[in-house]
């Protein structure tokens, strides 16, 4: 059960033309709408709950209301996977009629980013790179600035906008060096050594990646790893460009064991991708071998070792039977996690492994599990897509077929209640017959006995009347 905390006491001058005795003519229902979402326990019903509650508030007299049930639809929406619908309540709570304010705007625009790249849609940099812009020039350095650095380097490939995303993260890789930051440094190190690796200049991608591991090493203490309160500026609101113009303040972070093991095992991995890519097979060897071990040791969800990428590393260094054992530990991993995505890539290393290594029936059988595996990727793509573009056109059409079916069927059924009732009284009819026919005979057959009996005495009785007669007549002969 996802419980929504949303705030209903909210100033009336958030909402700028509201008055307060407006805003509470609604909360008492606002109140209790949100209630009923939080009873719920699936998704789907929540999500039906608040799409009955916006019916009942429209109007500039709900702008409240309907603002805070818009913003409590977010997490519905997005655990159903609901882009679409996620894209129009994002539209609709950003108008400037909403009033919302800049920091739950941002927030705001980080979910209509994540929902437009669900679809593929280039506008989702657009609206990631607004959002990082914000966080960046209020000083926000929370998880939220991660998460839209990270979604700006995601979304770029939409769109192309490499060098507008480069030097966007490079010139927040300065502020983040000035400021000590070390986890938004490191997070963008990564993401920009990640960026040159793809376009194929492999050793800035290694630099990048090298200098996020230097400054992760500062959490090691004693050969462990333990938390760490790590001070960095805080620089204050009022810039010009992105100079800071107004001084800077020391804040304090708290960086755990899990933020360092999550960090490392990243930078590890890229670096390995990066150390591939240049051609230095042996060291990509060792930073993967690095990662999964640290993987091994930690256990952290969410932490996915690359031995996909250990494998492939391998078979590039002509180790096909390592390439071998690596590509079979990772898909008996992914099978257990029933990933597709990583299913594919180590059926994809077993088959260039086993081929290589001349065990072609083996090549031919992991061949055809990665184009299983690809087709149903890809079908699940296009399906989802094609599904979440035209929702609203396959709802009403899925209504009316529905209603044509129900209609069909009311028919059949009223015709066969009519086929019933003929043959009911069709039977009735034939049973009717036969009992009259029945009766009929057995009456024929009662007559017809009584005037058989009644023939029957009247010849008796004839015979008998001839017999005196004949008697009578001998005794009289006898007597003269």
């Amino acid at each position: 059960m996802v419980l929504l905390a949303t705030r209903c006491d909210a100033p009336a001058v958030e909402v700028g033309a509201s008055t307060q005795h407006e805003q509470a003519a609604c909360k008492f229902q606002l109140s209790a709408i949100l209630g009923e979402v939080s009873a719920e326990i699936s998704d789907s019903a929540q999500a039906a709950v608040i799409e009955r509650g916006l019916a009942s508030f429209s109007g500039p007299d709900a702008i409240f209301c309907r603002r805070e049930i818009l913003r409590a639809s977010i997490i519905p929406f997005e655990r159903l996977g609901r882009s679409d619908r996620l894209i129009g309540i994002c539209e609709e709570l950003l108008d400037p009629g909403m009033y919302l304010l800049p920091e739950p705007a941002a927030h705001v625009r980080m979910t209509l980013a994540k929902a437009c790249l669900d679809l593929r849609l280039p506008r989702a940099f657009d609206e990631a790179k607004a959002a990082f812009l914000f966080y960046r020039e209020n000083n926000i350095r929370s998880d939220r600035m991660l998460d839209a650095t990270a979604l700006l380097a995601t979304t770029y490939e939409l769109t192309n906008e490499t060098e507008e995303c480069k030097s966007m993260l490079e010139t927040a890789l300065q502020e983040a060096e000035t400021e000590q930051d070390i986890r938004w440094t490191c997070d963008l190190l990564d993401r920009l050594g990640a960026i040159a690796t793809r376009e194929g200049r492999a050793a800035d991608g290694v630099r990048y990646h090298e200098r996020s591991l230097d400054k992760l090493d500062r959490f090691f203490r004693k050969g462990a790893v333990l938390d760490t309160m790590v001070r960095h500026m805080s620089i204050k609101a009022g810039r010009t460009g992105s100079t800071a113009v107004a001084g800077a303040d020391m804040a304090s972070e708290l960086l755990t064991s899990t933020h360092y093991l999550n960090m490392r095992h990243r930078s590890l991995k890229l670096s390995g991708d990066a150390l591939l890519a240049a051609g230095n097979r042996t060291s990509a060897i060792e930073r993967y071998q690095q990662a999964i071990d640290l993987n091994t040791n930690a256990f952290i969800p969410g932490l996915i070792p690359p031995f996909a990428e250990l494998g492939q590393a391998h078979l590039a260094a002509g180790d096909a039977a390592g390439a071998v054992s690596i590509g079979l530990s990772a898909r008996e991993r992914a099978l257990r996690d029933r990933d597709l995505d990583r299913l594919l890539s180590s059926s994809r290393l077993l088959h260039r492994a086993y081929k290589s290594s001349g065990e072609t029936g083996k090549a031919l059988s992991m061949l055809e599990l990665a184009n299983a595996y690809d087709d149903t990727l890809n079908n699940l793509g296009f399906r989802m897509g094609l599904l979440k573009q035209q929702m609203s056109y396959t709802a009403r059409a899925d209504s009316a077929l529905m209603q044509l079916k129900v209609n069909d069927r009311e028919r059949q059924m009223n015709d066969e209640r009519s086929k019933a009732r003929r043959n009911r009284n069709a039977t009735f009819a034939v049973g009717g017959a036969g009992i009259l026919m029945l009766a009929a005979s057995g009456l024929w057959y009662r007559s017809d006995r009584r005037r058989r009996l009644e023939r029957f005495e009247r010849d008796a009785a004839v015979l008998e009347t001839q017999a005196l007669r004949s008697q009578m007549n001998h005794i009289s002969s006898s007597t003269r």
